[in-house]
């Protein structure tokens, strides 16, 4: 019969190890699991100046991961500011010729919502062209039941 002993330095390997366990007080990874996308469209007159288009999230707990904009006949001059929950996350933001993804960090960092969120787009057609504006939300919630963990 052969044994072997096992020694332990501290500060080695088994402390490293136990520093992991810390990971779940960093804040912003995604909890939720179901995707929950939704998108808005906006029509914007042909005339110069300022159109506020306002948004609630559901009545229920959202992760936000990403928000994509677009829109017709736009010109280059045209921008946006959007607020969420009134704090300013978009400022003097130009349009594009394609959608635009405005992720809110990487696929593991999302942007934790209350229940009926006001997100405010304050859309300045500088261009005084009419066009529609396309605004999806990407976001995560609880599954419905609980079937959907699997």
């Amino acid at each position: 019969m052969s044994g072997f002993n096992v020694n332990y330095n501290a500060g080695g390997t088994v402390d490293e190890v136990n520093k992991i366990k810390k990971i779940e007080k960093i804040q912003g990874f995604a909890s939720f699991t179901q995707p929950y996308n939704k998108m808005i469209k906006a029509s914007v007159p042909g005339i110069i100046g300022m159109q506020e288009i306002e948004y609630q999230t559901p009545d229920f707990p959202t992760e936000m991961l990403a928000i994509t904009v677009s829109a017709t006949g736009y010109g280059e001059e045209d921008f946006y500011n959007m607020y969420v929950n009134e704090e300013l996350w978009f400022d003097t933001w130009y349009l594009q010729e394609v959608k635009e993804g405005l992720f809110l960090g990487t696929s593991t960092y999302v942007k934790v919502l209350e229940p009926n969120t006001p997100i405010k787009i304050d859309f300045f057609n500088q261009s005084g062209t009419a066009k529609t504006l396309y605004i999806g939300f990407r976001t995560l919630r609880e599954p419905e039941n609980e079937n959907d963990n699997n």
